[in-house]
């Protein structure tokens, strides 16, 4: 039996994995709308607030992609609006892929051809790196630049949990680099086993060291937005 100190461990069950990360995502925001969701060195930011940055970015991309299933990219550092794009991205019922700003050119050109992303989004501090990346009929959204008109209200998209969430791309060392992809059941069924191994709960604090271009940063960024607990990018290389 599964015991944490503060009594706030609330067991994660099998049922909870038949919806989509999003649904998960903003019961948290219901029931904890002023904790710490996301801190960095020199930013806190709550549930709520995080919320609503999410689905400004999610009704832009709707409004820039339409109907359009095309997977959606992200060139951002480790930051708030990088995990703000990702919750974005799902709740506008598309698929995210996370590019690295410090991997070398060549590498994210071929990523952004082989997933045939239609929308690159990024900040400021990437602007110059992704317009040098992109082709005439790849469409760009800064996050750091949003209409101010875009409500912060949920979109009540339903989204299945067969649907797919994200594409990760391996290393390319023995050759052309591979898109391998999860669904939302498969992220909240990983989720489920690390909430209940570990005793995750709104009080805990999970560390993301590893770069969101790995499927296996996952555990750490949902395994801590998906429990009310507050997940703490960091760049380890600087």
């Amino acid at each position: 039996k599964c015991f944490h100190p503060s009594g706030t461990f609330v067991e994660f069950t099998k049922e909870e994995i038949e919806q989509s990360i999003t649904d998960r995502f903003e019961k948290q925001v219901v029931r904890f709308p002023g904790r710490s969701a996301v801190k960095t060195k020199g930013e806190v930011v709550t549930y709520d607030a995080l919320n609503q940055l999410a689905n400004r970015i999610a009704r832009a991309i709707v409004s820039r992609c339409g109907d359009s299933n095309a997977p959606v990219a992200l060139i951002l550092g480790r930051s708030v609006n990088l995990i703000a794009a990702i919750l974005g991205v799902l709740k506008a019922g598309r698929i995210y892929v996370p590019l690295d700003p410090e991997y070398p050119p060549a590498r994210l050109t071929a990523i952004l051809q082989d997933s045939q992303a239609r929308l690159v989004v990024t900040d400021g501090s990437n602007l110059s790196l992704t317009k040098a990346l992109v082709t005439d009929s790849c469409l760009l959204l800064r996050v750091d630049a949003l209409d101010g008109r875009l409500s912060g209200r949920n979109l009540g998209h339903a989204i299945s949990p067969e649907s797919l969430a994200a594409i990760f791309y391996t290393s390319g060392s023995s050759g052309r680099p591979k898109g391998v992809m999860q669904n939302h059941r498969v992220v909240l069924h990983r989720v489920m086993i690390d909430t209940n191994d570990f005793c995750i709960g709104p009080d805990d604090r999970l560390s993301l060291l590893t770069s969101p271009t790995y499927s296996v940063s996952l555990r750490n960024l949902f395994g801590a937005l998906l429990n009310g607990a507050t997940v703490c990018p960091f760049d380890v290389e600087r």
